[in-house]
């Protein structure tokens, strides 16, 4: 076992994007080879390798005719699906098509000759793993790779027995920013916001820098206020002046003293006026 290189259970969780319990499960199924060390479990480097390379080798299918591979990218959320799809095409000669559920992928895997199928495991009408299953009945050598979150102990046997080569974990981190500003971008091509129904965006964002704020929505006007005389002088429910009492802006009145013009003057009336009265300290007059 010299020159060995073991991983902890800590690193194969985050070598293979699986949580904890789903480790435990692949190795108590026998599917993960493991070494039991005291009370601890550790992976050797090689036999996690040569796992993952027979499972990926298991879905390995032919390539097209053209030479081409040819990949399907499913996903309910237009901006991760064409983010994905943009980073398989980039840089080389793959077809990439796109599809937003699972019975528009099917059609197209009956139509058209695949490679690789990349599917997010959590969608309406049909969720992920039905697709896989419906899929390998159409195309038996088909590759997989699955997107999820955190995946389950079921989902994660279910995928190994049916040969998906990997995960890819949610979230993205900077690509899933890369998504949300692509899904922005197409909003503002279709002229209208399908998340928040907002005034048609006229701006992509698409020339650096960028920025980003934390934005929090504050109540800043009022609807009622403090009944106030011609000098800003409070005055009771009675209609007396509180002696000393001013007030200006929308704290007297509300929003029809709304502005800054209003403040300003009515702050100039208010002090005009206090400047002309006693002063009057801890209750005595001076």
């Amino acid at each position: 076992m010299a020159g060995d290189s073991f991983l902890t259970t800590e690193e194969v969780l985050e070598y293979l994007h699986l949580n904890l319990k789903t480790v435990y499960r692949l190795i108590k199924a026998g599917k993960l080879p493991a070494v039991r060390v005291g009370r601890q479990w550790r992976f050797r480097k090689q036999d996690i390798d040569a796992w993952l390379t027979t499972n990926a080798t298991r879905g390995r299918g032919r390539s097209t005719s053209t030479g081409r591979s040819h990949v399907l990218v499913v996903d309910d959320e237009e901006g991760v699906r064409n983010f994905i799809a943009a980073a398989v095409s980039s840089g080389t000669d793959r077809r990439v098509e796109v599809a937003a559920d699972g019975y528009t992928a099917l059609d197209k895997l009956q139509s058209g000759t695949f490679d690789l199928l990349i599917t997010d495991l959590k969608m309406p009408q049909m969720d992920g793993m039905t697709l896989i299953r419906r899929a390998r009945q159409l195309r038996p050598n088909l590759r997989v790779v699955i997107i999820t979150g955190v995946p389950s102990e079921a989902s994660a046997i279910d995928a190994i027995n049916l040969g998906v080569s990997g995960y890819l974990p949610k979230p993205f981190g900077v690509s899933q920013v890369q998504a949300t500003v692509a899904r922005y971008n197409c909003f503002v091509d279709a002229g209208k916001d399908a998340d928040f129904g907002k005034p048609s965006p006229k701006y992509k964002i698409q020339t650096a820098p960028f920025y980003a704020a934390w934005a929090t929505p504050n109540a800043h006007d009022t609807r009622s206020g403090l009944r106030i005389n011609a000098k800003c002088q409070v005055m009771d429910i009675s209609g007396r002046v509180i002696p000393g009492l001013y007030c200006a802006g929308e704290s007297a009145g509300g929003f029809n003293q709304h502005g800054m013009g209003r403040c300003v003057a009515q702050g100039y009336i208010c002090g005009t006026d206090a400047a002309k009265l006693p002063r009057y300290e801890s209750g005595f007059r001076s």
